[in-house]
């Protein structure tokens, strides 16, 4: 079929054409002699009265025949011979001043030099079948902007004035008669003002003009084609209403294809209201509503928000507000409210920053008006019966979107990754001078968190209401993509304030991966918004993107006090982070248990305990205890399980009284041979002792009787003293000192801890991740027992030592304090008392041994450089006194440490053993400490000195005396016994040079003649044939020779034997 009708309208061309062929012909064998007077129809009235033979009319009639004939041979594709008849009929038409006829001249002159010299300036390309509406297409979104030069850059418009390729000469030499590009618009105006001249030529001047407008713009000269169309507009034609909507679209595409825009969007327009005119019997509301999206890119506009928002809002703010208003009025006309409600919604976002406070609100309630008849979702909108698509609206501005802020899990949900291998080697440093201008780069919107699978994320925005009326944002959620994510829905009211108001939405992860946060969406009036962050310019980045680890489990941490009768001020369950505040007695230790609660769907199968202390002197590990093992045995713990790490805490102080040392006041003991020693007291005035005052309690009694054990103590100490040396001025005989008492240690003290629990578990501990928990403990430690003062005695025993205290209760309750093994003392709030405390003195082997360790350790421990033996002494002490005490109602127990105890130098002798040890035996048996030894008058008692070195160094050449003498048990002693007694072997004796742990032994006999007490003291020096001093051959960095020893005022050293030896001789 298509076959037979492609032959039949060949066969009509062959006709049209035969026909057109032999009419030329005709009239080109017609004479001339008597032409016919060709004539437009309006020119016939005027041809009545005039004379016909006249010679200016047979011109006429000529040369309008030669013009007929010339059109004759231009449609039957004689160009050539075309020209030259126009030319003739030119020549012939100027001189009879027939300007209707002279002006069809110049425009066929002109078609034909059109049609040599742009011969593709009309030729159509194939034609092709227009493609399916697609929604997706560029050119199916109206107001979508066009490119200036689109038009201008067609294949037809390669060259300023000729096609390409083709030689301005070529015409020419074909006829002579073909015009150039000027002469061509030369003579399209020369036509145009002829055609001007007659009031029925409109039409055929409209024409002209419009093929001159086309020859310009294919010779690129736009502003002369804005010249000619020009004068089409003010052409006054009677035309119907549907041939000016024609006239105004073609002179709007035109327009168009100049670069001309904006006038061509204003012509569209008036072809538009053409449409809806008034007196428009039956207005067309659909053709002028597709008018009008067709002005839009004229006016700059486009209903894509995306695109019309990034280029900045261009064009004419006044222009566009009216277009879109147009339109929203139009679409309603229409009855499409869908397309109305979108409209209004694009006029609000998109033309917000140009209205007045006023017209914002009248635009909001019309944008009510009419989502109430019809909301508008996210999908884009077809216009029926066209290939126009309405892109959906957005609202990124209203409410306005300051900032936002994605949050971390909160501290008690941070996660952390502990794997070692995935750190990156940084490689070896390497110093460039360019480091400072060198700038690492950050992946925009690089969020430095991570989210854990199945828990509850937050991302917090920062509105502004623009609109100053409370609105009202129904379904606000987030916009991911990436991992699957749970996004919760929320009614949001934004109220009228210009302030910022934040925002908190929420979701869920689902899985482990990278996720990103593309933006917001919500309802508002029926408008569905999807904000998206990249159409935000202020926000600077397109989204935000972070990891989501693998879900981990979460516990809730608690203390659980109920077993402790200390009062805890925060007691309650507490996720994440803890405090726990206690309240505690200085050296009293306090039972805590802290639970961990599994509140997640996994289980934790590793925890890890780790103690920070923020205190300056107190460690960790001195005020906090608890064991990880028991904790570990109680895993894994369930979902919804329950583990309890036991806490013990220890309210650690410093029990010695601040800001005092012995060796400022000089109060230290100085003993002689004879006398028995006397402590020095520097207790104060305000706390009496009770050794003062016989009281008839129990408290009482137990004071005196511990004031009596230290008088006896300093009593039987006499002999282990310093030879030479008399009592202390300073040393007083009453106890009760009138001395201010400094209460720098009487206010309590906070101590301040954080226990760090980390836990995983679950498919997050396969890749390495956990979680922190801290338990936050703060601990108020009121004064209890304070140490005023201190001092060192010799006790009977020569390996032993009284540290006497001068002990305060600080406290307002009664103290039961027991300083040794078996002895108490009560003490009233406020009161002091003083206790002797026995220890067992250092060995020098153990202080050498210290010191070595010590310079091992630190290369300078102080500005001499020495190691600090008080220090070593201090510790050995607090090692081994131990003051434990109940104190309340409750009896609440507790222990004080005499740690940072420290002596002078002049004490050290009692607190140290000497470098020489004594062992003495009697008829065979060991003399010890309160021995008792029987001989008979006139036998011999026969007594063997043995001397060892029990210090870590050789010891020098010694003398050893023995002194007996016969105490009669009245203060008075008998020195003078050559009557009473003789010995066998030498009472004073050399011993060599002896080797650490080397010993030596010396017997004698001793004859007694008369009964009574005797008593031999033993001693020992260096001897005078030896020319190093003690003092030069100690190990320690400081002197230290030992206790029972003396000074001479050549610094050479004795020993003696505590207590002498003593021999009861009977009959």
């Amino acid at each position: 079929m298509l076959s037979t009708l492609k032959a039949k309208f060949m066969n009509l061309l062959v006709l049209y054409f035969g026909c057109l062929e032999y009419k030329r012909m005709e009239k080109t064998q017609e004479k001339f002699d008597r032409p016919q007077l060709l004539c437009a129809p309006f020119e016939r009235k005027d041809l009545i009265g005039i004379d016909l033979d006249s010679r200016t009319n047979r011109k006429k009639c000529t040369g309008r025949l030669k013009k007929h004939l010339a059109d004759l041979s231009l449609q039957v594709g004689l160009p050539t011979d075309a020209l030259a008849q126009y030319s003739q009929a030119v020549d012939i038409l100027r001189g009879c001043n027939d300007w209707l006829w002279l002006a069809a001249c110049y425009e066929g002159l002109c078609s034909t030099s059109v049609m040599l010299l742009y011969p593709h300036l009309f030729r159509n390309n194939v034609l092709q079948r227009y493609s399916s509406l697609g929604v997706g297409g560029s050119d199916s979104c109206p107001g979508t902007k066009i490119n200036p030069n689109k038009v201008r850059n067609n294949p037809s418009s390669n060259s300023n004035s000729l096609p390409v390729g083709l030689d301005p000469s070529l015409p020419k030499q074909t006829s002579k008669f073909c015009l150039s590009p000027d002469d061509i618009v030369e003579k399209y105006k020369e036509a145009i003002v002829h055609y001007s001249k007659y009031r029925n030529a409109g039409v055929i001047e409209t024409e002209a003009s419009i093929k001159a407008v086309h020859v310009l713009i294919e010779q690129k000269r736009y502003l002369l084609a804005a010249e000619f169309l020009s004068n089409v507009v003010f052409i006054n034609l009677q035309l119907s209403d549907e041939e000016k909507i024609i006239r105004f679209n073609a002179l709007s595409d035109m327009y168009n294809q100049i670069g001309f825009h904006r006038k061509a969007a204003f012509f569209r327009r008036v072809a538009a209201m053409r449409c809806v005119a008034p007196q428009n019997q039956d207005p067309d509301w659909c053709q002028c509503y597709k008018l009008l999206l067709l002005t839009l890119d004229g006016y700059r506009l486009s209903l894509d928000p995306a695109l019309f928002l990034k280029e900045g809002r261009p064009g004419w703010p006044a222009l566009q507000i009216q277009i879109l208003q147009e339109l929203v009025g139009t679409s309603r006309r229409m009855g499409e409210h869908g397309l109305c409600t979108r409209h209004q919604a694009f006029l609000l976002s998109a033309m917000l920053p140009y209205f007045t406070l006023q017209e914002k609100h009248d635009n909001f309630k019309m944008l009510e008006s009419v989502s109430s008849k019809c909301g508008s979702g996210p999908s884009p909108l077809v216009v029926a019966d066209s290939s126009f698509i309405i892109p959906p609206v957005n609202f990124p501005n209203i409410p306005l979107c300051r900032y936002v802020r994605v949050m971390p899990p909160s501290k008690e949900r941070q996660v952390e990754l502990r794997d070692k291998l995935l750190v990156e080697d940084p490689g070896p440093f390497i110093f460039s001078p360019f480091q400072s201008i060198i700038t690492t780069s950050k992946v925009a919107g690089k969020i430095d968190c991570e989210w854990v699978e199945g828990d509850i994320c937050e991302v917090t925005f920062a509105f502004v209401n623009p609109m100053y009326i409370q609105l009202k944002l129904n379904n606000m959620m987030l916009i991911t993509e990436g991992v699957e994510f749970e996004a919760w829905t929320s009614t949001v009211v934004i109220e009228a304030s210009p302030e910022a108001q934040m925002v908190i939405l929420r979701g869920r992860p689902q899985e482990p991966g990278e996720l990103r946060i593309l933006g917001y969406s919500f309802s508002l009036l029926g408008v569905a918004s999807n904000c998206k962050f990249k159409s935000m310019s202020h926000l600077k980045v397109p989204f935000y993107s972070l990891n989501v680890v693998p879900a981990l489990p979460c516990v809730q941490i608690f203390c659980d006090s109920s077993s402790s009768e200390t009062g805890l001020v925060s007691d309650g369950a507490l996720e994440g982070e803890s405090k726990v505040c206690v309240t505690l007695n200085a050296g009293e230790t306090h039972e805590c248990n802290i639970v961990i609660h599994n509140v997640s769907s996994q289980s934790v199968e590793c925890v890890e305990v780790a103690l920070e202390s923020q205190n300056e002197v107190e460690g960790p590990d001195k005020v906090f205890q608890y064991s990880l093992e028991n904790l570990r045995a109680q895993l894994p713990i369930a979902p919804g399980g329950r583990a309890s790490l036991t806490l013990y805490i220890y309210a650690a102080s410093e029990f010695l009284l601040p800001g005092y040392s012995i060796e400022d006041d000089g109060m230290f003991s100085l003993m002689s041979g004879s006398e028995p020693p006397s402590l020095i007291s520097a207790a104060p005035s305000s706390l009496h002792s009770r050794q003062s005052t016989i009281m008839s309690s129990l408290r009482g009694r137990k004071a005196n009787r511990a004031h009596s054990s230290a008088s006896n103590a300093s009593s039987k100490s006499g002999s282990s003293v310093r030879s030479g040396s008399s009592v202390s001025a300073l040393a007083m005989s009453s106890i009760n000192a009138s001395t201010p008492m400094p209460t720098t240690g009487l206010c309590n003290r906070t101590l301040e801890g954080l226990i760090k629990l980390s836990y995983t578990g679950g498919r997050g501990m396969e890749n390495k991740y956990w979680r922190m928990a801290d338990i936050g403990i703060s601990v108020e430690v009121a004064p209890s027992l304070l140490v005023t003062r201190w001092d060192a005695l010799p006790a009977e025993r020569p390996n032993q030592c009284y540290i006497v205290l001068d002990l305060l209760n600080s406290a307002s309750n009664e103290m039961d304090l027991q300083y040794t093994t078996n002895k108490h003392i009560l003490m009233q709030g406020g009161e002091s008392c003083r206790v002797p405390v026995p220890v067992d003195r250092c060995p020098l082997a153990k202080i050498n041994e210290r010191v070595r360790n010590i310079r091992k350790n630190i290369s300078k421990r102080n500005a001499d450089g020495e190691v600090s033996e008080s220090e070593i002494l201090g510790d050995h002490v607090a090692s081994l006194v131990e003051l434990r005490w109940t104190l309340g109602p409750f009896d609440t127990p507790g222990r004080a440490s005499l740690k940072s105890l420290t002596f002078p130098p002049q004490t050290h002798h009692l607190i140290t053993m000497a470098p020489v040890h004594w062992d003495v035996s009697l008829n065979g048996q060991r003399v010890e400490n309160g021995s008792e030894n029987v001989g008979k008058i006139g036998e011999a008692q026969r007594l063997v000195i043995g001397v060892s070195n029990s210090s870590g160094d050789a010891l020098p050449p010694l003398t050893i005396v023995l002194t007996a003498f016969q105490d009669h048990q009245n203060g008075t002693q008998n020195y003078r016994l050559e009557a009473k007694m003789a010995s066998t072997g030498a009472t004073k004796f050399g011993v060599p040079k002896l080797a650490p742990e080397e010993s030596y032994s010396h017997d004698c006999g001793l004859i007694f003649f008369t009964t009574g007490i005797y008593k031999i003291e033993v001693s020992g020096s260096p001897s005078s044939s030896s020319s190093t001093p003690y003092g030069n051959f100690q190990c320690s960095s400081v002197c230290v020779p030992g206790d029972h020893h003396s000074k001479t005022n050549q610094h050479y050293h004795a020993w003696k034997l505590a207590p002498p030896i003593e021999i009861s001789i009977v009959d």
